[in-house]
């Protein structure tokens, strides 16, 4: 198998504005590396994003994507879009009342699918939140999608912790999903544009996440089925085998204990 999730990271810190922005003045004025005052998954990228030659001050624009590659795009994530969407109408009716936007990249931090309140986000958020506009580190900077794809676990990007000060208005929590075959596919994203996360934000794109990597092991042909059962397993850790009992995939909880 390949290399499997990592563990997941604990609930949201609360909210603290002023300690992000200390962070920023150690960060871009200084050129000291905050340990302590952002995450590690938010301090990596802004690493990443200042070797690249990013400037904080730039410009960020979400290009909307014509309708002849977008459809391409779609096309050509039909599996995922298929096991996500159920998903990602559950998790909608959960959180839209509370003004997030919900949100389907693939691996490479396109937009693929989007629900939630949308209609009453800000302009920013409904731009970025388009079917086909990429979201990707490279071209809108720190962000909580592209961060979980790359760490390959959950991930919280609150206000000021996006590189760039056009982004600042985001609020968002996002989770990777694997394949049965333990490949990250996507990410599963929360966002809103006023401050703070509620505290349960983060499970609740990673249940999303699961369920959708359930769905994708299930559509996977196999000559059988075996949860795992074990006290720290949980009900989502199966395996997929073939007749001669070889292993043809898992869900990432069964791949992170077998590991």
């Amino acid at each position: 198998m390949p290399a499997t999730a990592k563990p997941a990271a604990p609930h949201p810190a609360p909210y603290r504005p002023e300690q992000i922005w200390q962070a920023r003045h150690a960060f871009f004025d200084d050129g000291d590396a905050p340990a302590g005052l952002v995450d590690t998954p938010v301090l990596s990228s802004w690493l990443r994003c200042r070797s690249q030659g990013r400037e904080a001050g730039e410009s960020v624009v979400f290009d909307p994507v014509e309708t002849a590659p977008l459809r391409r795009l779609l096309d050509s994530q039909h599996a995922l879009l298929a096991a996500a969407r159920p998903e990602l109408s559950r998790l909608t009716a959960s959180v839209a009342e509370a003004g997030y936007a919900v949100l389907l990249t693939d691996a490479l931090g396109r937009a693929l699918a989007v629900d939630g309140a949308i209609q009453r986000a800000s302009a920013p958020l409904r731009q970025a939140f388009r079917p086909g506009v990429d979201l990707s580190e490279q071209v809108i900077g720190t962000n909580a999608m592209s961060a979980a794809l790359l760490e390959r676990r959950p991930v919280w990007v609150q206000g000021a912790e996006h590189f760039f000060a056009d982004n600042q208005i985001f609020h968002c929590a996002a989770a990777p999903v694997f394949d049965p075959q333990g490949r990250v596919v996507g990410a599963v994203d929360l966002s809103r544009d006023t401050p703070g996360l509620a505290a349960g934000a983060l499970g609740l794109v990673q249940r999303c996440a699961r369920r959708i990597e359930q769905r994708l092991f299930e559509a996977q042909p196999a000559a059988l089925h075996l949860q795992l059962e074990a006290p720290d397993r949980g009900p989502e850790a199966w395996l997929a085998l073939d007749g001669d009992a070889r292993v043809l995939g898992a869900t990432s909880a069964a791949d992170r204990k077998s590991t």
